[in-house]
């Protein structure tokens, strides 16, 4: 698909990036330049917003393990 079928704006991953450079912004003018308070902070953003992206990825590309077809009564099964 080309950018204009599917802008990357719509994408979770870009949107996930997109949170993470805003609250990084937010986090930096909230400590003022306090380096050892900005470090910690930003790896508690970090893990805070890792559990985020985990979890729409896995919402978005792994199927359930219990997904299970059947075959449906009176269905002719596929010919190659």
């Amino acid at each position: 698909q080309s950018e204009g079928e599917a802008p990357v704006s719509a994408a979770w991953e870009h949107q996930a990036l997109v949170n993470f450079q805003r609250a990084k912004e937010e986090l930096r003018k909230e400590v003022g330049g306090d380096v050892n308070d900005s470090v910690a902070k930003m790896m508690a953003l970090r893990a805070e917003l890792r559990k985020e992206f985990e979890r729409q990825r896995h919402a978005v590309s792994v199927e359930p393990k219990n997904l299970i077809f059947r075959r449906e009564s009176g269905v002719e099964p596929e010919r190659p």
